[in-house]
Protein backbone atom coordinates (compact mmCIF):
# COMPACT_ATOMS: atom_id res chain seq x y z
CA UNK A 1 0.00 0.00 0.00
CA UNK A 2 1.25 3.22 -1.06
CA UNK A 3 1.98 5.88 1.83
CA UNK A 4 -1.00 8.26 0.32
CA UNK A 5 -3.35 5.76 0.07
CA UNK A 6 -6.28 4.47 3.35
CA UNK A 7 -8.94 2.45 4.05
CA UNK A 8 -10.01 4.40 6.89
CA UNK A 9 -10.94 7.74 8.81
CA UNK A 10 -11.31 9.25 11.90
CA UNK A 11 -14.07 11.23 12.89
CA UNK A 12 -14.87 12.62 15.79
CA UNK A 13 -12.52 11.00 17.49
CA UNK A 14 -13.39 7.09 16.28
CA UNK A 15 -12.27 5.32 13.69
CA UNK A 16 -13.91 3.97 10.64
CA UNK A 17 -13.50 2.69 7.54
CA UNK A 18 -14.00 4.11 4.20
CA UNK A 19 -17.02 1.71 3.18
CA UNK A 20 -18.65 1.91 6.92
CA UNK A 21 -18.66 5.95 6.92
CA UNK A 22 -19.53 7.38 3.45
CA UNK A 23 -22.14 10.26 4.34
CA UNK A 24 -19.60 12.67 6.47
CA UNK A 25 -17.93 14.79 4.43
CA UNK A 26 -16.29 17.48 6.88
CA UNK A 27 -14.46 16.45 10.18
CA UNK A 28 -13.25 13.36 8.54
CA UNK A 29 -9.24 12.52 8.40
CA UNK A 30 -7.29 9.66 6.67
CA UNK A 31 -5.39 7.40 8.38
CA UNK A 32 -2.18 7.47 5.69
CA UNK A 33 -0.53 4.08 5.59
CA UNK A 34 2.98 6.15 6.45
CA UNK A 35 1.36 7.20 9.69
CA UNK A 36 2.27 5.84 12.92
CA UNK A 37 0.00 4.18 15.94
CA UNK A 38 0.49 3.09 18.73
CA UNK A 39 -1.73 0.08 18.09
CA UNK A 40 -3.82 -0.85 14.96
CA UNK A 41 -6.91 1.75 14.54
CA UNK A 42 -10.04 -0.54 14.81
CA UNK A 43 -13.32 0.42 12.96
CA UNK A 44 -15.75 1.27 15.51
CA UNK A 45 -18.93 -0.24 13.52
CA UNK A 46 -17.50 -3.36 12.12
CA UNK A 47 -14.64 -3.89 13.94
CA UNK A 48 -12.11 -4.15 11.40
CA UNK A 49 -8.41 -3.66 11.79
CA UNK A 50 -6.58 -1.50 9.98
CA UNK A 51 -2.89 -3.55 9.95
CA UNK A 52 -1.48 -0.72 6.71
CA UNK A 53 -0.62 1.89 9.19
CA UNK A 54 3.11 1.47 11.30
CA UNK A 55 3.48 1.01 14.68
CA UNK A 56 5.77 3.01 17.08
CA UNK A 57 8.47 1.60 18.66
CA UNK A 58 6.01 1.63 21.83
CA UNK A 59 3.41 0.25 19.98
CA UNK A 60 5.96 -2.70 18.68
CA UNK A 61 6.71 -3.41 22.33
CA UNK A 62 3.05 -3.83 23.59
CA UNK A 63 2.43 -5.94 20.76
CA UNK A 64 5.69 -8.39 21.67
CA UNK A 65 4.61 -8.27 24.92
CA UNK A 66 1.15 -9.15 24.60
CA UNK A 67 2.20 -12.41 22.13
CA UNK A 68 5.13 -13.71 24.77
CA UNK A 69 2.73 -15.06 27.37
CA UNK A 70 0.85 -17.37 25.18
CA UNK A 71 1.49 -20.95 25.53
CA UNK A 72 1.22 -23.32 23.29
CA UNK A 73 0.19 -26.94 24.07
CA UNK A 74 1.94 -29.47 21.20
CA UNK A 75 0.11 -32.74 21.10
CA UNK A 76 1.83 -35.62 19.52
CA UNK A 77 0.51 -37.46 16.46
CA UNK A 78 -0.50 -40.67 18.64
CA UNK A 79 -1.72 -38.19 21.31
CA UNK A 80 -4.20 -37.09 18.89
CA UNK A 81 -5.12 -40.33 17.29
CA UNK A 82 -6.20 -41.66 20.52
CA UNK A 83 -8.18 -39.19 21.55
CA UNK A 84 -8.86 -37.14 18.85
CA UNK A 85 -11.82 -35.14 20.74
CA UNK A 86 -9.91 -34.14 24.10
CA UNK A 87 -8.34 -31.37 22.85
CA UNK A 88 -11.49 -30.06 22.16
CA UNK A 89 -13.49 -30.55 24.92
CA UNK A 90 -10.18 -29.26 27.51
CA UNK A 91 -8.96 -26.39 25.66
CA UNK A 92 -9.92 -26.61 22.12
CA UNK A 93 -11.54 -23.08 21.97
CA UNK A 94 -8.77 -20.80 23.89
CA UNK A 95 -6.16 -23.19 22.08
CA UNK A 96 -7.70 -22.07 18.48
CA UNK A 97 -7.59 -18.33 19.97
CA UNK A 98 -3.78 -18.61 20.67
CA UNK A 99 -3.07 -20.27 16.83
CA UNK A 100 -4.81 -17.68 14.97
CA UNK A 101 -3.13 -14.76 17.61
CA UNK A 102 0.34 -16.43 16.65
CA UNK A 103 -0.47 -16.53 13.05
CA UNK A 104 -1.31 -13.14 12.89
CA UNK A 105 1.84 -12.11 14.65
CA UNK A 106 3.64 -13.44 11.97
CA UNK A 107 2.05 -12.05 9.85
CA UNK A 108 2.78 -8.78 11.66
CA UNK A 109 6.53 -9.84 12.29
CA UNK A 110 6.82 -10.55 8.59
CA UNK A 111 5.46 -7.40 7.48
CA UNK A 112 7.60 -5.33 9.72
CA UNK A 113 10.44 -7.14 8.74
CA UNK A 114 9.53 -6.33 4.99
CA UNK A 115 9.04 -3.17 5.38
CA UNK A 116 12.49 -2.43 6.88
CA UNK A 117 13.72 -3.82 3.99
CA UNK A 118 11.86 -1.69 1.46
CA UNK A 119 13.30 0.94 3.78
CA UNK A 120 17.06 0.05 3.06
Amino acid sequence: MNSAHFDAVTYDGSVYCCKCLESATEGVYPIFADSEWDSYPVCDICGQVHDYVKLTEYGQRIMQDRFRNIRVTVLTYEELAHKPYALLNTMGWALSRQIQALEKYEQLIESVLNEKEKDR
